[in-house]
């Protein structure tokens, strides 16, 4: 149980130095090797720490940004590796939400943006955030010249 909280401390200290202060202090392929033995231990022990970086999507808000709420939770892949996790991660998705509907695509490293429109018109931009809340960052988004401020799109 020591070595799991130690890991747990280590795997947080990484996230907040790469999430918080944009200062990773290890690579992303050796963050992942200590996120999957978090995972492997978990698994074995069937023990999840309350404060285990599992438990976690996106990082936490800034302080100097207003907050986002998004309409609706942005889920991760939860670290998918496989096909197999990959459908067994679509199906629990598709039972929990039988309507829902989602895209995938590569990952790249970087800010995700949610990027709402009414009517085709830009209203507002959040960052991911921890999938429910983010930061509202519609004025530096307006800045971004591939972010398109009106779009061909009504609602029906």
């Amino acid at each position: 149980m020591q070595k799991m909280k130690e890991l747990v401390d280590e795997i947080n200290k990484h996230c907040y130095n790469y999430y918080v202060l944009d200062t990773p202090t290890i690579s992303d392929k050796e963050f992942d090797k200590l996120y999957d033995k978090l995972v492997q231990m978990e698994k074995e022990t069937g023990v999840i720490l309350p404060h285990s970086p599992t438990q976690r999507v996106g990082g936490e808000v800034l302080d100097g940004f207003e907050k986002f709420e998004h309409k609706h939770k942005l889920y991760s892949l939860n670290k998918c590796q496989t096909k197999g996790e990959l459908e067994k991660w679509i199906k629990d998705i598709q039972d929990a939400y039988p309507e829902a509907e989602f895209t995938t695509e590569y990952k790249f490293d970087g800010l995700s943006l949610v990027c709402t429109y009414k009517d085709g018109i830009f209203q507002s931009a959040g960052t991911r955030g921890n999938g429910s809340v983010g930061e509202n960052v519609t004025e530096q988004a307006k800045t971004i010249k591939t972010i398109q401020l009106q779009i061909d799109f009504r609602a029906s």
